[in-house]
């Protein structure tokens, strides 16, 4: 009777096991964007972003990055555009250079490393003689498709000192990443999705509390990892700046900073407080961590 119940248990869990990483498992076939040929285009790039199926995925954000010999510098700030109907998009009056493009939604990616899209050359109208051969390469890379698959996500749950969720709270990723944002629910709860694989920075901000923030492991696609964030009544800082002659400063931008910081990719809480920034009026500076 006890080998059977053993048994049946190991059955169970097994199941259970491969219930949990079926979705992983099929993530991880996801072909890397950056990896692929380059694509060449004339000045208006044109696309489809199309999902598992091949079908086109309608209000996907579609972002074209300019990275010269495949590199950028943070914070990044690519262009952007949303899809139609049919998944198609288009980038108009593009400068000449080096690219990467990839498209997300609230649920998928087409990345596999965080800002790491399939790489583009927009070329310029060149002499006649030349053109055959730009042609030849612009019309092999006629119809972009970047395809969507699960990416890796968070339930991050933000609560005060007392226990109670913080309703509205922000979550950001700083310069690490693109400029977005996710606020949490009436429970608390922020529910962030599509992500690629990578270590995350996530930085949580709330209207009179302590900013918090930590730096995770690497996460993988198709994973949901749930963190929590305890955030404590925000401090302020009083101070009084003067010149030379001991005259109040007037208009003057303040920023504080810790000295202590750690960065180390762990889920523990790194000692680093964020940059404070302060307005002096004619008596005084005040800032307030938030």
């Amino acid at each position: 009777m006890f080998v059977c119940r053993f048994h049946l248990f190991a059955y169970v869990a097994l199941l259970c096991l491969k219930a949990t990483l079926i979705p992983c498992a099929n993530a991880k076939l996801a072909e890397d964007p950056s990896q692929r040929p380059e694509v060449v285009s004339s000045s208006t790039l044109t696309g489809q972003v199309v999902d598992t199926d091949g079908k086109g995925v309608q209000n996907a954000d579609v972002y074209l990055l300019r990275s010269p010999n495949g590199a950028y510098t943070l914070p990044v700030r690519p262009l952007s555009s949303k899809t139609a109907s049919d998944g198609g998009f288009i980038f108009d009056q593009l400068p000449e250079g080096s690219y990467q493009i990839w498209a997300e939604t609230t649920e998928a990616t087409s990345l596999v490393k965080k800002l790491r899209g399939r790489k583009v050359k927009i070329v310029a109208a060149l002499p006649e003689q030349e053109n055959a051969e730009v042609e030849k390469a612009v019309n092999e890379n006629e119809l972009l498709k970047i395809p969507l698959h699960p990416g890796c996500g968070f339930d991050v749950s933000v609560h005060d000192s007392n226990g109670q969720p913080v309703v509205g709270a922000d979550i950001s990723f700083g310069w690490t990443d693109i400029d977005r944002h996710y606020a949490t629910q009436a429970n608390g709860v922020a529910r962030i999705r599509g992500l690629a694989e990578d270590e995350w920075y996530l930085v949580v901000r709330a209207p009179g509390m302590a900013i918090d923030w930590l730096k995770t492991s690497k996460q993988n696609l198709g994973s949901v990892l749930p963190l929590d964030f305890t955030l404590s009544s925000g401090g302020s800082l009083k101070l009084k700046l003067v010149d030379e002659t001991g005259s109040p400063v007037q208009d003057a931008e303040v920023y504080v900073s810790l000295a202590s910081r750690s960065t180390t990719p762990n889920l523990t809480k790194p000692k680093l407080a964020p940059t404070l920034k302060a307005l002096c009026s004619a008596n005084l500076c005040r800032s307030t961590s938030r």
